[in-house]
């Protein structure tokens, strides 16, 4: 059993306690259907419905600049600090209310969402963890659990040398720093060492809210992206820039084709796939149902299991969405067998839910979850944990 100090900055005007950190080893959403990509300004307007987004849908929405600022994450050694840009809410308030005085959603955009989808993003906006079951699922704010996750992925050494020909999802994302911490590490690889054979590295970033996506997740791919190696190559030929840019300091970043065009060559370049994805678990189509790379070598939650009723939803994907492994005699995928990396330990699938040990008034909790994985014939184990302040535990399921 290890233990350490884990200290973390007030990161939505919420205080995250203090709080000492244990690693232990060994021992709300429904619907029917499936619709072409709508962006739109509304948490609730395609609330439940899978939609799938391209870059380039995403790109198109997105304002002249954006403004940021550092989200930052005490590693459990104590003397690391990872820094993580992530889009300033109020920047979203700034472009929906100028959107809706110029009549357009998005700089490149001419559909628009109903004004009463507009309230409902700015309300949203002005109390990020009002969650309301079915047409917000608190995407819009930084949860303590999803840093937990970032600094359990450090402690694994899930890095970009394990990260690279993986693929990843990440479940209700939102703010998606867990998937964020992973694109860092997969364009701060050195380019000669990408192996084109391993396929490429795929990020699927799915939040119950379409406005999530569209305002939130994807703008904070594109900060990670500028503030990572990858960029250095644009920033020379635009502004000189040899140096890395600071991530600690708030700014903005003016955005316009070039920029965007350096983006997705870099994602090509470093044999990256970026998807996104919104709507309910119960729809959940990663690229229809044929696609060979929706199983997931990788499957990350955080703060989702806080309602019971979406509790089954979630399990179903993480066990038909996982990868399946070989059995001992290479006839076929034997669901009792976990693969191992054995360098670092890291099961094969690799299955991690972060949650509060208990949400107060909502019947959610880590207990009643390991019992629905149990149930469902999975096996789940505490494998990080926070006690002081507001309880709360890194799980890792296998089925």
């Amino acid at each position: 059993m290890f233990k350490f100090d884990f200290n973390r900055q007030d990161l939505e005007d919420d205080d995250l306690d203090d709080a000492d950190l244990i690693e232990t080893d060994g021992s709300a959403q429904g619907g029917e259907n499936v619709a072409p990509v709508q962006l739109s300004t509304g948490p609730s307007a395609a609330a439940g419905v899978h939609i799938e987004f391209t870059l380039d849908d995403l790109m198109a929405a997105l304002p002249p600049k954006i403004s940021y600022s550092p989200s930052k994450v005490t590693l459990a050694d104590g003397d690391t600090e990872l820094v993580l840009p992530r889009r300033d809410l109020f920047d979203v308030r700034f472009q929906l209310i100028s959107e809706d005085d110029s009549g357009v959603t998005g700089a490149n955009s001419d559909s628009r969402g109903s004004k009463a989808d507009l309230e409902d993003t700015l309300r949203f906006i002005d109390a990020p963890s009002d969650v309301v079951s079915g047409v917000y699922e608190g995407g819009l704010k930084i949860w303590e659990c999803s840093l937990d996750l970032v600094a359990y992925m450090h402690r694994r050494k899930v890095n970009r040398e394990w990260l690279t020909g993986k693929a990843v999802l990440e479940l209700g994302c939102g703010t998606a720093l867990p998937s964020m911490y992973a694109l860092h590490e997969l364009l701060s690889r050195p380019i000669s060492a990408t192996d084109p054979a391993s396929g490429p590295s795929v990020l699927h970033l799915q939040d119950y809210n379409s406005s999530v996506v569209q305002f939130i997740t994807f703008p904070n791919a594109l900060l990670t992206w500028y503030f990572s190696p990858a960029s250095q190559a644009y920033r020379v030929a635009v502004d000189n820039g040899s140096t890395l840019p600071n991530a600690n300091t708030p700014g903005e970043l003016e955005i316009d084709d070039g920029l965007l065009d350096a983006f997705k060559a870099s994602l090509a370049v470093h044999n990256i796939a970026l998807r996104f994805s919104s709507g309910a678990w119960a729809n959940f189509r990663p690229h229809g149902a044929d696609d060979d790379r929706s199983d997931f070598d990788l499957i990350l939650t955080s703060e989702t299991i806080y309602q019971p009723s979406s509790t089954l939803s979630l399990i179903s994907i993480l066990q038909t969405r996982r990868k399946r492994v070989q059995s001992l005699d290479g006839g076929g995928p034997d669901r009792s067998i976990i693969a191992l990396d054995f360098v670092r330990g890291i099961p094969q699938p690799f299955i991690l839910v972060a949650a509060k040990v208990v949400y107060f008034g909502v019947g959610g909790g880590v207990k009643e979850f390991m019992e629905a994985v149990e149930t469902a014939g999975g096996k789940a184990e505490v494998v990080w944990e926070i006690t002081l302040g507001v309880a709360r535990q890194v799980v890792q399921v296998m089925f």
